[in-house]
């Protein structure tokens, strides 16, 4: 007699209850798999955005402070005022405009806006002098031409005196209204850059509060502090380009 083949025996698909669990064993691990993933990626981002907003904040405290310098120079008389003829004064008495600018600048601890100062005033005293020393000789010069012209000749030459004053008259006013245009525009150069600073201050507060808020464990509100702080650096953008 011969031997029964042996047939291998197949399991057969899990069927009903037991395939639904473990389909469903299966769908929850793989879920579990997508959130652990999501929430790497999103503790990598706000690590990312923190370290962001801790040089941030570096930057805005030395652009605050690079401001302020700025503001300092911007408050300080940017050109000396026009110097005019004036009676002759004593060697010890210094000019309004120059004893004006000796004074101490407010704000300012010695650094580089007194020396600025003392600069401007060096400049306006050689002026001075160098004023005084062509008055000198144009006095010197009208009393000599007087003994060596006749009467119609001097009466021509303070005609043509009388016109070279008008003409400087002239030129005081031209030089008078550029005088306010550098001014408006040293304020609007000013009003934007107060603008910048106010903006990058904001930005570096809503990185250090959201920094908190993830510290603290809130990553929801940090997330919104971060957003704010991202519409922000965009109109500080625009501020910055059109500057």
């Amino acid at each position: 007699m011969g031997q029964k083949e042996s047939t291998p025996t197949v399991k057969a698909a899990p069927t009903g209850k037991i395939a639904q669990r473990k389909a469903a064993e299966a769908d929850q691990r793989k879920h579990e798999r997508e959130e652990k993933k999501r929430e790497k990626e999103n503790s990598k981002k706000l690590a990312s955005e923190v370290v962001a907003a801790q040089r941030a904040e570096r930057d805005a405290a030395r652009t605050s402070k690079a401001t302020a310098s700025a503001q300092t120079r911007l408050d300080t008389p940017a050109a000396a005022p026009a110097i005019k003829k004036t009676s002759k004064r004593s060697d010890d008495e210094l000019p309004p405009e120059v004893a004006a600018m000796l004074l101490p600048i407010e704000g300012d601890s010695g650094g580089d806006c007194e020396q600025l100062s003392m600069m401007m005033a060096s400049a306006m005293l050689a002026a001075q002098a160098a004023l005084l020393d062509d008055e000198i000789d144009d006095d010197e010069g009208d009393h000599l031409q007087m003994e060596t012209t006749g009467p119609d000749e001097r009466k021509v030459k303070n005609n043509a005196d009388e016109e070279n004053v008008s003409l400087h008259s002239s030129d005081y006013r031209d030089d008078d209204l550029m005088g306010q245009l550098a001014e408006l525009e040293a304020e609007a150069e000013s009003s934007r850059n107060e603008k910048i600073a106010q903006l990058e201050v904001s930005i570096a507060a809503l990185k250090k509060e959201a920094l908190t808020l993830m510290r603290s464990g809130d990553k929801p509100a940090a997330l919104q502090q971060l957003k704010k702080a991202k519409e922000l650096e965009k109109e500080l953008g625009e501020l910055s380009a059109n500057a």
